[in-house]
């Protein structure tokens, strides 16, 4: 039986996440962002709805000991760990819509479609919600997935103890919510085949290069580092300048220290988003300050050396101050980098390919000319009729490469799409002409490229 594409519901799928957004965890207006901290009251109504969603698209409902949401449709295959997609619905205290709720709204809206369009899969489908993935509430990014994957260097019993600003633990919070589930949060007890994510980009890089989609290949290997920086209590007012020891400016100057290191060895990224002091106190000068070190690269090996030239970079601000100023380090979470399997790789890469095939790239070039298309909508009926016969592809020069070329790429022909009242052409807008090019290029890609 031949492969039918189904589409998913775009519209549905938007109008759903932020009806969904707007009534669990939105921050007041005019903002358009989001407050929702795992495990709170907002996010135990968003995980109420997403499981009650599924229950009614046929998904049987897993929750495992870190409030992991895993709702699976079955397969034909009973023997089939399942295919999963899926990403996180907590936020940061100012959040957006779209960072990790995407990715979750959208293995739903598969889900629907699938089921709406009575479609059996082989593989089990699971659409996931993995808890407290963004560490805002507890401390530790990509928690509860690294607890599956056992890739974590803090397991479910010191997730479990870990508490809150408000001092409630985690465990309190998954019995308080009700998912606390008996399912063990390990991958090796509860397993996937595959598992797949839509993510946005939180980055500039996608938009600057003005590209729709980016495939991603690998995790970053991550480390936190909390820095303890001690000093000397003292009077604002009475104690002379050259006598202190102040913390505050011990830790001001290693806190730039890490941003000057990671942009002098160009190993990676460091950042300083958390900072505290003892007393926080206007007239009195600091004897205590803490701050969190995060820092991320390509390689595991590419974090050791840049956390170790970051504390190399310490010892020598406190050589400099000299004021009886120290410091102390705890690595309190990390992840090993992780390369994505490459026939996951290769099956976003296609799929991504299919909806946006290269724009306007050397290959497009070959066939349709961007200045003269931009020149056809302007010029008269005769000036159009010439445009038609230029935007032709040039007739290749008889060897092995052009004869190939013309048999293989498609040509694209300037037509106009209607004739008004007096008989004259009415020529399709640039950006319709160009579409219909990408729609040319995207089908011929996909013939070329495609493997049985």
């Amino acid at each position: 039986m031949p492969f039918k594409r189904f589409k998913i519901n775009g519209d549905r799928l938007n109008s759903t996440l932020q009806e969904t957004c707007t009534s669990y965890g939105a921050l007041p207006a005019p903002s358009t962002g989001m407050c929702r901290l795992t495990l709170t009251p907002s996010d135990k109504a968003a995980r109420d709805w997403l499981v009650s969603e599924c229950k009614s698209l046929g998904c049987d409902i897993k929750i495992d000991q870190m409030g992991n949401i895993f709702a699976i449709r079955p397969g034909t295959a009973g023997n089939k760990a399942p295919i999963g997609m899926g990403s996180h619905m907590d936020t940061q205290p100012a959040g957006g819509r779209y960072d990790g709720i995407l990715g979750v709204q959208s293995a739903l809206e598969v889900l629907r479609t699938l089921h709406e369009n009575s479609i059996q899969t082989y593989h089990p489908i699971a659409l996931i919600n993995w808890t407290n993935e963004e560490g805002a509430r507890f401390p530790g990014a990509m928690m509860a997935s690294g607890v599956w994957s056992t890739h974590s260097s803090t397991d479910l019993s010191a997730c479990h103890a870990l508490r809150d600003t408000d001092k409630i633990s985690m465990a309190t919070a998954l019995q308080e919510t009700g998912y606390l589930g008996p399912t063990p949060c390990d991958y090796r007890e509860n397993n996937l085949s595959a598992h797949f994510e839509l993510h946005i980009e939180q980055g500039p890089i996608l938009e600057r290069e003005r590209k729709e989609v980016g495939i991603v290949t690998s995790v970053q290997g991550m480390k936190w580092f909390a820095i303890r920086v001690t000093g000397r209590e003292g009077h604002s007012g009475t104690t002379p300048m050259e006598g202190r020891a102040d913390a505050l400016v011990t830790a001001a100057r290693l806190i730039t220290a890490v941003r000057d290191t990671a942009v002098q060895t160009g190993l990676g990224v460091a950042t300083v988003g958390v900072i505290s002091s003892d007393t926080s106190s206007q007239a009195t000068i600091p004897a205590g300050v803490g701050f969190v070190v995060d820092v991320r690269c390509d390689t595991d090996d590419l974090v050791d050396q840049l956390s170790e030239s970051i504390l190399r970079a310490f010892d020598q601000v406190i050589k400099e101050e000299d004021n009886a100023t120290t410091y102390s380090v705890e690595r309190t979470w990390g992840l090993p980098e992780s390369k994505f399997h490459p026939d996951c790789i290769e099956a976003v890469k296609k799929a991504a390919v299919g909806l946006y095939p290269p724009r306007l790239s050397p290959l497009l070039a070959n066939f349709i000319q961007p200045r003269q298309l931009h020149a056809s909508t302007i010029m008269s009926s005769p000036a159009k009729r010439k445009a038609e016969k230029d935007i032709s592809p040039p007739k290749p020069k008889k060897t092995k490469s052009t004869t190939k070329a013309k048999t293989e790429i498609p040509a694209y022909h300037l037509t106009p799409s209607r004739q008004d009242e007096s008989g004259e052409n009415v020529w399709p807008a640039r950006k319709e002409q160009i579409e219909r090019a990408r729609e040319i290029i995207r089908d011929w890609y996909i013939k070329t490229h495609s493997t049985d």
